[in-house]
This record gives C-alpha cells, sequence and structure tokens, in this order.
C-alpha cells in the first residue's frame, strides 16, 4: 500500500474504511473539496428488521460550490432524535450496544453547526471504540496530481461504495435477510464489540483499488 493515503470522511463511515485506519495509520481526511450531494457524506447504512436501512443527515443548501467543510446540518426535522430511535430499536438487542451506546446517544443529542464537525465527532468515537488513531485532516486542497499517495476519496461515491466485499459476521438481523454488506461500522461494533478491532486487522483490503 501506498503511504500515505487520503479519504473523505462519510457519516459513521463503512467498515472497509475502518479497516484502512486500522491497517494504514498514516491516512489523511480531505476537508477542503466541494461537497458533492448524494454521496455518503451524509448517509451511512446498517443491517435493521427490514434490511438494509441507509439514515441520512438532511443539510442546508443556502449557498453554492461550498467546500465539505462549510456544509451546515439542517435540524427542522429532528433527524437525530430518529436516527438515535432508529438505532435503538436495531441494536438494543445486538451483543454489545449497552456497552457502548451512552456515547454515542450524548453525539446525536448535542446539536453541531456542520456536517464535517458531526462526522469528525463520530470518527473520533469510532476510533476510540476500536483503538485505532484519530488521522489528521488536511491543511488544504489535496490536488490528485500533487498528493503522492493513494487516493480513495471516491470510496464514498455510492457507484462504488460496497464494491469490496466484507466477510460475514453474526448481525442481529442476519436469520431474515442473510449478511448485509457495506454496512457502517457501528453496525460491525455493536454486533462484535472488542473483537471488532482484531475483524479489521484481518479485513483483506484489495492491493489494487
Amino acid at each position: 500500500m501506498k503511504s500515505p493515503a487520503i479519504f473523505s470522511l462519510g457519516a459513521f463511515p463503512d467498515i472497509k474504511t475502518m479497516a484502512l485506519l486500522s491497517q494504514q495509520p498514516d491516512t489523511l481526511i480531505e476537508v477542503h473539496d466541494n461537497y458533492l450531494k448524494q454521496t455518503y457524506r451524509n448517509r451511512y447504512r446498517i443491517a435493521g428488521s427490514t434490511g438494509a436501512i441507509e439514515l441520512s443527515i438532511p443539510v442546508n443548501f443556502s449557498q453554492s460550490n461550498r467546500t465539505y467543510n462549510q456544509v451546515t446540518i439542517d435540524y427542522r426535522n429532528h433527524w437525530n432524535r430518529t436516527h438515535w430511535r432508529t438505532l435503538t430499536a436495531t441494536y438494543n438487542n445486538s451483543p454489545y450496544f449497552n456497552y457502548y451506546c451512552d456515547a454515542y446517544e450524548d453525539l446525536f443529542k448535542t446539536p453541531v453547526a456542520t456536517l464535517m464537525e458531526f462526522n469528525l465527532k463520530a470518527l473520533g468515537l469510532l476510533c476510540k471504540d476500536f483503538g485505532l488513531k484519530m488521522p489528521s485532516t488536511t491543511y488544504q486542497w489535496a490536488n490528485p496530481a500533487d498528493f503522492n499517495g493513494e487516493d480513495l476519496r471516491d470510496w464514498i461515491h455510492p457507484k462504488l461504495f460496497g464494491h469490496i466485499e466484507t466477510p460475514e459476521y453474526f448481525q442481529v438481523f442476519s436469520d431474515r435477510f442473510g449478511f448485509i454488506n457495506g454496512c457502517s461500522a457501528l453496525d460491525l461494533l455493536f454486533c462484535m464489540g472488542p473483537d471488532a478491532k482484531f475483524y479489521l486487522m484481518d479485513f483483506q483490503l484489495p492491493s489494487n483499488r
């Protein structure tokens, strides 16, 4: 793997992104790129009682050509309450939800202004619970032509999201739907607990991405 790697941060990153952070600590988060709609910057997937559920964080679009770190969150419909109720209903019977839930509940109950701030706080909690180093953010736009490393910013694009198959582990509703690929690392954490960090270390990231 080239060093360093750079990626664009999604909301509650998926398992392959956390595996990257586990196996390649020399990573950067791009925060100065233009915000693109319909990506996983403001969405994440969980394995729920009705199958795959995608939860979206609504954002304000009052300005054009905003950089990712300038995008603000829209709280008018109290999405944070809905998300937390959905997560609680989905994972309350998982093996480790009650062990980790307090910090994530606080995250949802404490409004922040920007999507980037929320996503960084979410990633910080995941890194803490997985025992990983929190990656740094870029201090200016990292031009792909000038970046000397592996550019993984497209990983959060829906056309590529989930293209890496996730090795199966027990999911709460796997008896109904089988294994659901491409979930947020929250799913792995609540289902596997402390063993999740070993799962990430063993995750086979393809050499040609």
